[in-house]
């Protein structure tokens, strides 16, 4: 059982592995996919900031950004003038660089608005943690590996190392962005922010050509990464939201399943168990006579006799369990039937065979008068060992379990009882004992149930009741 128990265990831990294995993936792929760190993302913001940047402020500035000796307060009073369409947008820090003999900053405006903390919302947060868990992955890939740090950048070749967002940000114009931008490759950088650790910061560099297609400048425009992060964050609800639901949907699925497993698991070795010692009893029974020293002829039919009637119950057990079996493999009631009254039953011959059938156990006989009673011995038999069964599963201690029958005053009844020293029965134990299915002991709660079926078949009654100084008295009556 244990076993079982233990495959169980791994079974669902490895489904809870893979489960959130593939949940891990999934946002790993979805945050490359959704963000900045995707291509075609990459790309259409640097298409947007082409657009936002359009023709018209790029006709104004060109020819000023060609004058070879260009001064920068000169070129600031002049960009004042121009009233270029991309200043008069919120999109964060916007220079201007040109690279003549050096490079250099001819103008800065605007500046890069971190959100507060305050006034993010659930949705930003998502998509922060997603790109911070790619960052980091990233990070500790480069730890071990060291290949995302290249001497010289290639600008097509390395684009995809431009965006990945686990390098500090330094306001400076000799970054690899802007150099691509000089090479005419129009390229967006993430970065960590200096001094917050909730934000990113985006850099989108693009060229300024001049009409014979030669770069003059760099249009560089730096800002909080907010804005995707918070797009990430809600395509991440829609997508996480269901999920989310269908995970606890799963664990309690998984935790069900494991109980039912394990529920089986100590179901089957409950009957196997009971199985075991219901055979034992009779092959012990066996034993003892086969063992028995036999003096003279008489004495060996009557132990022939008692072997074979021992084999007689044991047909009748097989027989009973495949039954059993059969009702708990389709889920067939046991049909209650009407008592011959023309059956009856000897109470020494029910004592002898329970003397012969349970001849190993340690048992204490006390009998009143014998008396015929009406019922099939046999079936009598069966449900008096379901009980005493029982009884043998919970008694503890060195007393004798006692079989003890009594005729009611009136001499219309007779009782037959086990009385055990168990732990005894509950109020609310003693109104469910004899339906089908209920179970203390883990097994199928089929022993009990069949055993009230059988008496009930009989013309008889089953009760159970406190035993004076602990454990329990299952008691049966039947008509004299």
């Amino acid at each position: 059982m244990r076993s079982i128990k233990f495959r169980t265990f791994i079974i669902l831990a490895l489904i809870f592995v893979i489960f959130g294995l593939g949940i891990t993936i999934s946002i790993l792929w979805g945050t490359y996919k959704l963000s900045p760190l995707n291509r075609e993302i990459s790309n259409e913001q640097l298409i947007l900031l082409e657009k936002q940047f359009n023709l018209n402020d790029r006709s104004k500035i060109e020819s000023l950004l060609e004058v070879s000796s260009i001064d920068s307060k000169i070129f600031e009073q002049e960009i004042n003038k121009l009233d270029l369409d991309i200043l008069r947008q919120d999109l964060g820090r916007i220079k201007f660089i040109i690279q003549k003999d050096v490079r250099k900053t001819l103008s800065t405006h605007g500046q890069i608005k971190l959100k507060e903390k305050s006034d993010l919302d659930e949705g930003y947060l998502l998509g922060f943690f997603t790109m911070r868990l790619v960052a980091d992955i990233f990070s500790w890939f480069d730890a071990f590996f060291g290949i995302y740090h290249p001497r010289s950048v290639d600008c097509i070749q390395d684009e995809f190392y431009l965006r990945i967002p686990y390098l500090k940000f330094e306001d400076s114009i000799d970054v690899f962005d802007i150099g691509c931008a000089f090479k005419g490759i129009s390229r967006l950088r993430l970065y960590e922010a200096p001094n917050e650790e909730n934000a990113f910061i985006i850099s989108r560099s693009i060229p300024i050509k001049n009409s014979n297609k030669e770069v003059v400048g760099v249009l560089s425009v730096i800002s909080d990464a907010q804005i995707f992060e918070q797009k990430l964050g809600e395509a991440f609800n829609v997508i996480l939201a269901p999920v989310l639901i269908s995970i606890i949907f799963a664990g309690l699925f998984i935790y069900y399943f494991k109980s039912f497993l394990t529920g089986q698991a100590n179901k089957n070795w409950m009957n196997a168990k009971n199985i075991a010692h219901n055979l034992r009893n009779k092959t012990s029974a066996i034993k003892f006579y086969l063992n028995k020293n036999i003096n003279s002829l008489e004495e060996a039919r009557v132990v022939i006799k008692k072997i074979a009637s021992v084999n007689d119950n044991l047909d009748d057990f097989i027989s009973d369990t495949l039954e059993t079996a059969k009702v708990e493999h389709t889920g067939t009631k046991v049909q209650e039937k009407l008592y011959n009254k023309n059956n009856f039953c000897s109470m020494d011959s029910l004592f002898n065979k329970i003397k012969e059938m349970y001849v190993s156990e340690n048992l204490k006989f006390i009998k009143d008068n014998n008396c015929n009673f009406i019922g099939s011995e046999n079936k009598i038999f069966e449900a008096f060992s379901a009980a005493l069964d029982n009884a043998l599963f919970w008694h503890v201690g060195n007393e004798k379990i006692v079989v003890e029958s009594k005729i009611g005053e009136k001499k219309k009844f007779v009782s037959i009882s086990v009385l055990d020293r168990g732990p005894g029965i509950t109020e609310k134990d003693k109104k469910n004992i004899f339906k089908e299915n209920f179970s203390k002991s883990g097994g199928t709660g089929i022993g009990l149930y069949k055993a009230k079926l059988l008496t009930i078949d009989q013309g008889g009654y089953i009760n159970v009741e406190d035993r004076v100084g602990g454990g329990a008295t299952i008691i049966f009556s039947f008509r004299l």
